[in-house]
């Protein structure tokens, strides 16, 4: 049985999108048998102006995520923000999500500082080869045009959830 740990910041922040994506993949996961546990926001905090609860969720997935998954020893960690941890890449156990490629664009003259921030998390995690899963069909065969290293290792959701 596997024990796995999901990076779910905006949960109870943001009422769509990864944060649901994120609970639905608790239940699929605990129905597979894994022991699953979840990292948010605290509640406490969530009133917090939004750029302040940005700069927590930076600092909860580069530092506090890397330390639980120390100290709780979890074979999986899942950053499913389309970034994660850089710590995270220097082991073996994180997986990266990847939603879209809308901070990956080319075109962009200026980016932003929180793309260039899931620029630089993806380039480092598959740098060192660490799981990387895309949420749909289509997110694998664009990830050729983005600038992603050319050697990453693929793992696609649904092969993700077989070998759990």
């Amino acid at each position: 049985m596997k024990k796995v740990l999901i990076f779910n910041f905006y949960k109870g922040i943001l009422y769509r999108g990864i944060p649901i994506y994120s609970s639905n993949l608790i239940i699929a996961l605990k129905q597979k048998g894994c022991i699953v546990n979840e990292w948010s926001c605290p509640t406490s905090l969530v009133k917090l102006p939004r750029f302040i609860i940005d700069l927590l969720f930076v600092f909860s997935e580069q530092f506090i995520m890397p330390l639980m998954c120390y100290f709780g020893k979890y074979d999986k960690v899942i950053y499913p923000y389309n970034s994660c941890s850089i710590l995270a890449a220097f082991g073996d156990k994180s997986l990266l999500i990847i939603h879209d490629f809308i901070p990956n664009k080319k075109a962009k003259e200026k980016i932003s500082l929180s793309a260039l921030y899931i620029i630089l998390t993806q380039r480092i995690h598959t740098f060192f080869k660490r799981d990387v899963a895309f949420r749909f069909c289509n997110n694998k065969k664009n990830s050729k045009k983005c600038c992603l290293v050319e050697s990453m290792y693929i793992l696609s959701f649904s092969e993700f959830i077989l070998h759990t």
